[in-house]
């Protein structure tokens, strides 16, 4: 049976699959520069998740090592009892129990005037502007004592109105001079008055003045108008506290005093015997590093009790253990040869990566040289060691948390004396993940071959485009040619046939 050659180019799709057969030979060149660019993007990627890990390596061991905050020296306080106190240490408290005595709690200066008939005519008398000024405080940095004075006009006509709108205006323009004077800052807004009238029986007004803030130092203090307005009102009576079994129901609610110590507005507070006045009910200033907040008075003495807090010392050093063991285990993976498998890790021909490793798996088992006791120089020491797979964990609890009660500079000078460890991790981990550090140089050096590769890319996929219509080009004609030579087989074939009739 004869083979038509010519059968191969009968078509277009034979054509098609020619070109196609020949090209997948030409690819070569292209395809092991596209290996090569996803070799080195999978390389940058690995990089990136290694500053990562390193990074947040590098933020634990700052902290450990930082120079304010002593994170080793936490504390924690309790109350004896929240009904009445509640307590909160910071990192610098001081260690210990203290009694504490709550004799006052601290109140705001509260004016009330007298009470008058809401339908009475009482100030009808008063025919001209009523100007009278208060005097609120607005301690600086220059003078605690400052304080503002704001200026407050009643207008005449005011005065012919009912007794309850009368007061109701005095109320609508002290509250808009004081917030006048918190939009121009002369005041902040927690250092206001505020002004309201009150009805304790239907058909009864009376005018109240309290300000926002507790203690002598807030208090309020008045110059009166020129017809004595706010005397007339009882504000400015200093008989006439709050009272009304004794018909003094009007003037201040609590007894201003002259200072902090007789002043009814400070809270009254007794420390391990020591009295101390204060215009709030947080005090901050009785025990060093503490704050107490008083909930009520009592007759009997309440405890504070102030002490290291191991457990959040401990969650401190875990965070750092857990920071630590992700970066190792990553650099392992990355940077050495699997001893199971004899896979190469992607960073393991660079000898940066390696001798990271080798020094990150090394710091930890040193010693210090200048330790608080000379018992205490090593993690092991405060009960840190290893697991059986070289993540860093805490072997011994108890050794941890007798260390840290005979003092926590046992502790933290393992972690931030000089040559302490998170010192020497910090500034290891940090010549890798600081800008222009060596994986920022080894990304720029793997952006500038993906660059160049990109340029070779476009370079070889135009040669392969070219011969690719070289190829369909010379196939096309090829197959002209042969579809030609097929004609003209035919016609001979139809020639030679037509000639044999006539024998």
């Amino acid at each position: 049976m004869a083979y038509d050659i010519g059968s191969m180019f009968s078509s277009s799709n034979s054509v098609e699959n020619l070109v196609y057969q020949y090209m997948r030979f030409e690819q070569g060149p292209r395809n092991r520069i596209l290996d090569k660019q996803s070799e080195l993007n999978s390389r940058k990627s690995i990089l990136s998740k290694l500053d990562s890990k390193l990074s947040t390596l590098y933020s634990s061991t700052d902290r450990l090592t930082d120079s304010v905050i002593n994170y080793f020296d936490v504390n924690k306080a309790t109350s004896s009892n929240e009904d009445y106190l509640k307590v909160n240490a910071g990192s610098n408290a001081t260690s210990g129990i203290f009694s504490i005595n709550i004799d006052r709690l601290a109140t705001s200066d509260t004016r009330v005037s007298r009470q008058y008939v809401s339908s009475g005519t009482d100030f009808s008398s008063i025919t001209s502007d009523q100007v009278f000024s208060i005097s609120l405080a607005h301690p600086t940095d220059e003078d605690e004592n400052n304080r503002v004075s704001i200026s407050v006009t009643i207008s005449s006509d005011t005065f012919q109105n009912s007794t309850e709108e009368v007061l109701e205006e005095i109320m609508n323009q002290l509250n808009t001079a004081i917030s006048t004077a918190v939009v121009n800052e002369e005041l902040e807004s927690e250092e206001k008055i505020s002004a309201s009238v009150v009805s304790e029986s239907e058909g009864n007004s009376r005018l109240v003045l309290r300000s926002n803030k507790t203690g002598f130092t807030n208090r309020m203090i008045f110059s009166d108008s020129s017809d004595g307005l706010l005397t007339t009102l009882g504000i400015l009576n200093s008989d006439g506290a709050y009272d009304p079994e004794n018909n003094h129901d009007y003037g201040y609610m609590t007894e201003i005093g002259t200072n902090d110590t007789d002043s009814g507005l400070n809270s009254i507070i007794q420390v391990d015997g020591l009295t101390y006045y204060r215009d709030e009910n947080s005090i901050t200033d009785a025990i060093h590093g503490l704050t107490i907040d008083l909930i009520s008075t009592t007759n009997s003495i309440q405890t504070i009790t102030v002490e290291n807090d191991n457990e959040v010392v401990k969650s401190e050093i875990q965070s750092f253990m857990d920071s630590y063991n992700e970066a190792i285990n990553y650099l392992k993976e990355k940077s050495q040869i699997n001893p199971d498998t004899l896979v190469r890790g992607e960073l393991s021909s660079d000898y940066s990566y390696k001798a990271l490793y080798s020094d990150l798996l090394s710091m930890p088992l040193n010693s210090i040289s200048s330790p608080s006791s000379a018992g205490y120089a090593s993690l092991y020491s405060i009960g840190i060691g290893f697991s059986d797979n070289g993540n860093m964990i805490f072997t011994d609890e108890d050794k941890f948390n007798e260390a840290l009660s005979i003092g926590t500079e046992l502790v933290s000078d393992i972690f931030n004396a000089p040559d302490g460890i998170a010192n020497l991790i910090n500034d290891k981990v940090e010549n890798y993940t600081k800008t222009g550090g060596v994986i920022s140089s080894s990304k720029s050096t793997i952006d500038s071959n993906l660059l160049y590769l990109t340029r070779s890319l476009r370079r070889v996929e135009d040669q392969l485009a070219a011969k690719e219509k070289r190829y369909r080009d010379e196939f096309a004609r090829l197959q002209q040619t042969m579809s030609s030579l097929n004609d003209q087989m035919g016609s001979l074939s139809m020639f030679s046939g037509g000639y044999g009739g006539y024998y």
